[in-house]
């Protein structure tokens, strides 16, 4: 995150913005292989970790309201930190070697979906992405959702950097339904438990 602060790295915010949605395509120009390159789509996941002070810094100074209030910390919508009590305790406990060859077994599946193996709605002239609806029972629930969610983030009240945050619920809600869908279901469309 600190090199996108350098002079020299600012193509790679550009990319990290462009690849939150996963509906715009982006090319790059491999010099030394004298070939251009183009990513249909590019849609980016991090997973990671880092300390409190480092990433805090960061959200700081995209608060400011300068050159770096522009969404780019609002596209990481999963942040997490965990409480910490006072008290601690010495963990005796293994790796969960079950959980993690079962993660790997869910990895290995969705990497192998296909359009058709799910049955999203095909590419053609107006549809650029494949979707999945929700099912009938789903949709209300998303509607309610949705219209909270817009009401809310209308109403003025809220600060601009946390108005900015949840104006990316509209995909990230959607985002993790079809998640936990597609692990749990893997086609059709999008239902109830997955949703909520």
């Amino acid at each position: 995150l600190h090199k996108l602060d350098d002079g020299n790295h600012e193509s790679d915010r550009d990319f990290y913005m462009k690849g939150h949605d996963g509906n715009k395509s982006h090319s790059f120009e491999r010099i030394k292989e004298g070939r251009s390159l183009v990513i249909p789509n590019a849609c980016i996941s991090l997973l990671g970790t880092t300390q409190p002070g480092p990433i805090s810094d960061f959200v700081s100074r995209s608060l400011r309201r300068g050159k770096e209030d522009n969404g780019f910390v609002q596209r990481f919508g999963l942040y997490i930190w965990p409480d910490l009590t006072q008290i601690w305790k010495k963990s005796t406990r293994y790796p969960d070697e079950e959980a993690r060859d079962k993660a790997w077994v869910i990895f290995q599946k969705l990497d192998k979906l296909t359009c058709e193996s799910v049955g999203a709605s095909p590419i053609s002239e107006y549809v650029t992405i494949p979707y999945l609806h929700f099912t009938a029972d789903a949709q209300p629930i998303w509607d309610v959702f949705r219209n909270e969610l817009e009401i809310n983030l209308r109403s003025g009240e809220l600060e601009p950097a946390f108005e900015a945050h949840l104006g990316k619920y509209r995909g990230l809600a959607a985002t993790l339904a079809l998640i936990n869908h597609l692990v749990d279901v893997g086609h059709g469309p999008v239902g109830v438990e997955a949703l909520l």
